[in-house]
């Protein structure tokens, strides 16, 4: 009698499926298109008051549209036209597949959900998480706790995210982190937009704790065992690692990948960090493709550079709001800056448009700053250390200058005031140690006795602007740090070496020193 119930049953539930596909041919639009069996090596059919169930097991085959999913069982409860998925699932919808251990499918929402970690490939993308849920007919997917995604252009880890199959664009929340595939460039931040088509990224922070925590964007160029580290290894059985690194950073992050470049944008409140340079703006821009970076304005009077960072202040504004750079003890302002890089170390500084530099003559007296402006103002740099600044074009000069004393000590000795079309000044570890002076228009000399007591006066030069709120590479978090330094490793097997810089090369028609040859003279007042 048993036996002749679950036949009974077993035909009903068969008769069903029949009627429910005879209804899918009949409007496969409906929202309540049934889930289909195709295959299972058992069924049992089984009911209660208000529910028909089928359980299924062995290589079992279910279908709706054109979503299917395979598994080892599965329980189909045909009245709620949802179905329990239990072992290998595997759900397929064109070129999206997605595997987990176990899975819940809505055949009313069209929706295949997973609290078991899953698996979702679409072309060349592939993202994972503990949790994440796909709807077929929307088809997009949301991904929840350990989120990672990669495609051939860049991979993102975050809490939660969101894929559209259409076209393929990611959004990411919470503790976002996205790297390129084969680049050391990496974007830290609590919200991300990438768009696959352009390969468009743009990330933001978060306000926490009433404070708003900026995006960032670091780029390692380089490796090495020591000590002295801005980013070191968290791990205590592997020598520290010191990293090269690059920081930008802003209220909006944006980058854009293509073949020969990346593209990197900043924007509000925007401070760039590399070893010893350091800069603040309102707008920063950063193309990696070569060896060089700049911070300013664009400039007809810049070539074209490999790699560069673009700065600038607040729009229409003066040079209070101009961006800033920092170079060990020179500070350097103005409407452009121009940092060119060789074997990702700087090599050259240019401020163009209301140019100003500001050094630190004596370490015992902060106020006596020897200046610097001119309408362009370069700063060559030979293994991270300032070795000249030269202004061009209506270059005005102020410079501190000292003398050895009976004990070998060096004692101040006044300062010199010029004006003139070019000045040159040559720097050993940081102490002046000539300055040149080309096509003098006037010059004085002030005397110490006088210097000592007009410093914070009469030797300012107009429009003299000295910050003292110069950026740091901020700390990252074990997690970001982590990542970062797993990809880095990887990265780092694959460097291509690169021919050493040439720093003895000098322009013709000048000095050892890299002056030019025309001869000046200045007069001595007292």
């Amino acid at each position: 009698m048993m036996r002749l119930v679950i036949v009974v049953s077993w035909l009903l539930s068969v008769w069903s499926t029949v009627l429910l596909y005879a209804q899918e041919n009949t409007d496969p639009q409906q929202s309540t298109q049934p889930i289909i069996l195709e295959n299972a090596d058992s069924l049992v059919g089984r009911s209660t008051d208000t529910e028909i169930i089928r359980d299924l097991i062995g290589n079992v085959v279910l279908r709706q549209g054109d979503a299917v999913v395979r598994c080892t069982k599965a329980i189909q409860y045909i009245t709620r036209n949802r179905a329990t998925l239990i072992g290998n699932v595997v759900f397929t919808q064109g070129t999206v597949t997605i595997e987990t251990p176990m899975a819940e499918y809505d055949g009313m929402t069209r929706t295949v959900s997973s609290v078991s970690g899953l698996v979702l490939r679409d072309r060349d993308t592939e993202t994972r998480s503990k949790m994440g849920n796909y709807n077929t007919t929307t088809r997009i997917a949301r991904f929840v706790q350990s989120v990672d995604v990669q495609n051939d252009s860049i991979r993102i880890t975050a809490d939660t995210l969101e894929y559209r199959y259409a076209s393929q664009n990611s959004y990411a929340m919470g503790n976002v982190f996205a790297s390129g595939k084969y680049a050391r460039v990496y974007l830290l931040g609590d919200s991300l937009v990438h768009i696959k088509q352009t390969n468009y990224a743009r990330v933001r922070g978060a306000v926490i704790n009433g404070v708003y925590r900026a995006p960032l964007m670091y780029q390692i160029d380089s490796t090495k065992k020591d000590t002295d580290s801005t980013l070191t290894s968290s791990s205590q059985q592997s020598p520290a690692m010191r990293y090269d690194t690059l920081m930008l950073t802003g209220n909006i992050l944006e980058s854009i990948r293509e073949d020969n470049r990346e593209l990197y944008i900043a924007d509000g409140a925007v401070a760039m960090v590399r070893g010893a340079l350091a800069a603040r703006g309102e707008r920063g821009q950063y193309v990696k493709s070569r060896k060089a970076v700049v911070s300013g304005k664009p400039s007809a009077l810049l070539p074209e550079p490999y790699q560069h960072l673009t700065m600038t202040g607040i729009p229409g504004g003066d040079f209070l709001q101009a961006p800033l750079m920092w170079l060990d003890s020179t500070q350097l302002y103005g409407d452009s800056l121009y940092v060119r890089l060789a074997n990702n170390r700087p090599e050259e500084i240019l401020a163009i448009g209301k140019a100003f530099s500001i050094s630190q003559a004596d370490s015992s007296n902060q106020e006596r700053c020897n200046q610097l402006s001119a309408e362009r103002i370069g700063i060559t740099i030979i293994r991270d250390t300032v070795r000249t600044i030269r202004g061009t074009g209506k270059a005005f000069s102020v410079y501190f200058q000292f003398e050895e004393d009976s004990v070998k000590a060096m004692s101040p000795n006044g300062a010199t005031r010029v004006s003139a079309d070019t000045i040159v000044i040559a720097l050993d570890s940081g102490t002046v140690r000539d300055v040149v002076w080309l096509n003098i228009a006037e010059g004085e000399y002030i005397p110490e006795h006088i210097a000592e007591r007009k410093v914070n006066e009469d030797l300012r030069l107009k429009n003299f602007r000295r910050e003292f709120n110069r950026p740091i590479l901020p700390p990252l978090n074990a997690t970001a740090r982590k990542r970062m330094e797993t990809i880095t490793k990887s990265v780092e097997q694959q460097k291509v070496k690169v021919q050493p810089e040439n720093i003895d090369s000098k322009p013709k028609n000048h000095d050892k020193k890299g002056y030019s040859k025309q001869k000046s003279t200045i007069k001595k007042t007292l």
